[in-house]
């Protein structure tokens, strides 16, 4: 199955099975007023064996795939594009992964790429050689996800513009694990970036 026909198809199912908390939210850099919402996660996402234990094995990893790229779009609205966010929101009704307690505050979406990978309590759920070869695939079907919700949902907002404030965005230059740089280099290829998504290697000394 493809991560695009898994989304439509049978992501928001899994996504209901997950606990959520109602608690009021802070931005990544705490801007902004505190906003009601649900949360899912915790810090570094805590929570994960037991959200991904309610999800059928034989989808995890293609829940995982959605997970992220909805969280990326959903917090990049959230952080960048505020006089937009309410309609999204109303639209989507859209859980956020963020911490509980004290902080309530959003977590950044490539934890959701890193800790099943990188996590014994995971299973390593995300094998980095298949993970690896999905990429384009997640690129292409992220792109897809944007063109299609921007007239009803984003009120027209360009793709170009949204690229823009992803890439500017620090969180997304977020983690160093082989998927989240790949990941990157892949969202620049084909949005025509390339020279923007990772930082350039420090020329070498003269000889």
């Amino acid at each position: 199955m493809t991560i695009d026909t898994y989304f439509k198809t049978t992501f928001n199912a899994d996504f209901q099975k997950l606990t959520f908390r109602r608690v009021a939210l802070r931005s990544r850099n705490n801007s902004g007023a505190l906003q009601p919402g649900l949360i899912f996660g915790g810090r570094h996402w805590r929570n994960m064996r037991q959200d991904l234990s309610a999800v059928p094995k034989e989808n995890r990893e293609l829940f995982l795939w959605c997970l992220f790229l909805l969280s990326l779009t959903d917090q990049t609205i959230f952080a960048h594009f505020g006089h937009i966010y309410p309609q999204w929101s109303r639209v989507t009704n859209l859980p956020k992964f963020a911490c509980f307690g004290c902080c309530n505050r959003i977590q950044n979406p490539f934890h959701i790429l890193e800790r099943p990978v990188h996590d014994p309590a995971g299973g390593r759920l995300l094998r980095l050689p298949i993970a690896r070869s999905r990429i384009p695939e997640a690129v292409s079907t992220y792109l897809r996800m944007l063109e299609s919700s921007s007239p009803a949902h984003l009120e027209n907002l360009a793709i170009n513009d949204f690229a823009n404030a992803t890439i500017a965005d620090p969180d997304f230059h977020f983690g160093h694990g082989m998927l989240a740089r790949a990941f990157r280099e892949e969202f620049a290829v084909q949005l025509g970036f390339a020279s923007r998504c990772e930082p350039a290697a420090a020329p070498e000394a003269a000889a």
